[in-house]
């Protein structure tokens, strides 16, 4: 995907939405952020007290951005992204937070998972049928299809 400059008016028009976002209860929200050139860190902090650096390489379109840049950095979309709009450039935290600390490995180790006595019971009854069924390749479901 090619990167285009934004207009001032797409600027303006961005700004504008993310002000008229409703504010959602699920879980912290940035309230402020910053450039950290020192660290070449953006910090943000969030409305539960806490604070979050994170290094500028995590989004592609601020790679390289001159400090003077980097440090217009603003809280958008109701707190839960940061960005650069004279740059393009932007990310969601949740996401950018989950891809940081790998929450995909080791979260339902922690958090749990999602069961329920209908999963089980159909878990049951695959295990009396011999397990799951293993999955066809493309070529043999095509060719299944044909049949």
């Amino acid at each position: 995907m090619p990167k285009r400059d934004l207009t001032d008016e797409e600027i303006e028009a961005i700004l504008e939405y993310s002000k008229s976002l409703p504010k959602l209860d699920h879980g912290p929200r940035a309230v402020q952020a910053s450039y950290d050139e020192e660290r070449d860190r953006v910090m943000v902090e969030f409305d539960n007290g806490c604070l979050l650096g994170f290094p500028v390489d995590l989004v592609t379109y601020a790679r390289g951005a001159p400090p003077e840049m980097l440090s217009g950095v603003q809280v958008m979309f109701g707190g839960t992204t940061v960005g650069w709009p004279d740059l393009g450039a932007c990310i969601n935290l949740m996401g950018m937070m989950l891809r940081a600390f790998r929450a995909k490995a080791w979260a339902g180790h922690y958090l749990g998972t999602a069961t329920s006595e209908a999963k089980a019971e159909a878990a049951r009854r695959n295990g009396r049928k011999g397990g799951r069924p293993r999955k066809q390749a493309a070529s043999e479901a095509a060719a299944d299809a044909a049949d």
